[in-house]
């Protein structure tokens, strides 16, 4: 029986690699990502037509240094100059898998909206298939041209700002994630032209001036700011690396931080010089907090030795949460919230008025949240009056069942590992995070929670 629930789940999760998993794989959750790799790469390999040619064929190529055996890419193009070719049965786009990439047998690629190719490669379940180290091309995708004239566009690959989408990683054959440096590619049509070219963007320096129309410290730049710890890096939508630059106000070296927040609200107020770096906060200055887990909610509380103009919360969980709710009644203080699926964001934050908003010294409850699920993953930002950021420590139960890589988040690179270990009694498989269903063993029951929990989101039992 429990062959046969493996067999089915697998089928339903990854038959044909289907549009589910364009939708909800690789949540954004990444409150431990590792740092890009020095020696793996995705690369868009340049190309060139002649103009007058209706399709073009652009190849990826993985340079890899460990084996591989998942791959998730997302291609960014030109709409007005290529348009990908669909399959009018299907809805896929038209790809195929190519030199290296035939080792690994799933392969299948989406459009979501023109100017995106999101695409996945994916190793059978049993036996795992691997990508040997080594570099060339391991899939093409095909695009119509949609121009005759002579040009260059660059294509490249981009991360999806929204959280729950697409990210550009790998997998190695155990289940670790790896996270590519990219490298985009030219397509030459013809004799091509001086613009759109794939070069590097000299630095600028926009402190300040979060939507780099030219004037720092303006109240739509808090507006901007502020919407980016709601609704995340969607809100950058003009040039996202120079936004985020742009967001270390208070020039402490940390970029997208509540203090800066706060400190860009004193610099708009006039009550703050937006130039001097400031005095960093007393290392004896540290908030606590505490996240008590009920039958239905969360509650959080606080405990700081000073006062407090910033605060900022992200979650990841596997279930359902609700919209959260004050349990504070500090004066002036604007709040948000934004739930996604298996992710919820919180800022409460002074707001652009005088006097300056505050959460009191001394300590109390801050807010609740409804709630049924296992909670993954806990962030906590928080910024002093002037700005600065302080220390804070936390009490708080992390379901950890499924994450065997320890990067916080339920992918498939730790459906590989579960595999490995249920089937293949690999090393490095401690029962408390790969038997999900708390029976002190590794079956394939423990697999099929493991897709249903990667794939779907689904709630894992509770342990006794």
């Amino acid at each position: 029986m429990k062959s046969l629930l493996l067999r089915q789940s697998a089928l339903k999760i990854a038959g044909k690699i289907s549009f589910l998993i364009f939708a909800i794989l690789l949540p954004a959750l990444a409150f431990a990502q590792p740092p890009p790799s020095l020696t793996d790469s995705l690369i868009v390999l340049p190309a060139a037509i002649p103009s007058g040619q209706t399709t073009v064929s652009l190849q990826i190529s993985l340079v890899n240094s460990v084996p591989i055996s998942g791959i998730t890419g997302r291609m960014i193009y030109d709409s007005s100059i290529l348009a990908p070719i669909i399959d009018s049965i299907s809805g896929f786009v038209s790809a195929e898998r190519v030199g290296r990439g035939m080792a690994l047998s799933n392969f299948a690629a989406k459009s979501p909206q023109p100017g995106v190719v999101n695409f996945l490669m994916l190793t059978n379940f049993f036996p795992i298939e691997k990508i040997d180290p080594g570099s060339g091309p391991v899939c093409q995708i095909n695009f119509n041209v949609l121009t005759a004239g002579d040009t260059t566009t660059c294509v490249y690959f981009e991360n999806d700002p929204d959280p729950i989408g697409i990210r550009n990683q790998l997998s190695d054959a155990n289940g670790y994630i790896v996270i590519p440096s990219l490298q985009p590619g030219s397509l030459v049509i013809g004799a091509g032209s001086p613009t759109g070219n794939c070069f590097p963007v000299e630095p600028i320096d926009n402190t300040g001036d979060l939507n780099l129309n030219g004037l720092a410290y303006e109240i739509t730049d808090f507006v901007t700011f502020a919407n980016y710890f709601i609704y995340g890096d969607v809100v950058f939508n003009i040039n996202q690396i120079q936004q985020a630059l742009a967001s270390d106000v208070n020039r402490d070296g940390l970029t997208l931080r509540v203090a800066d927040l706060v400190f860009l609200e004193r610099v708009i107020l006039g009550e703050i010089n937006p130039l001097p770096a400031p005095t960093i906060a007393s290392a004896s200055d540290t908030a606590r907090f505490e996240i008590v887990q009920t039958a239905d909610q969360l509650v959080l509380s606080y405990t700081s030795p000073i006062e407090l103009s910033g605060f900022f919360l992200r979650l990841a969980f596997l279930g359902t949460a609700g919209d959260p709710v004050r349990l504070d009644s500090s004066p002036n203080m604007d709040f948000g919230s934004q739930i996604y699926p298996g992710e919820l964001r919180f800022l409460l934050v002074s707001s652009l008025q005088t006097p300056l908003g505050k959460i009191p010294a001394g300590n109390g409850p801050l807010l609740s949240i409804p709630f049924n699920g296992n909670l993954r993953g806990v962030e906590i930002q928080t910024s002093t009056t002037e700005g600065e950021e302080i220390a804070t420590t936390g009490s708080y139960s992390i379901d950890s069942r499924g994450d065997l890589n320890a990067d916080g988040l339920l992918t498939p690179s730790d459906v590989v590992s579960e595999l490995n270990c249920v089937l293949n009694q690999a090393q490095n498989c401690p029962i408390s995070v790969a038997d999900l269903n708390c029976d002190g063993s590794l079956t394939t029951s423990d697999v099929v929670l493991m897709l249903n929990a990667s794939f779907l989101g689904e709630v894992l039992p509770q342990c006794p």
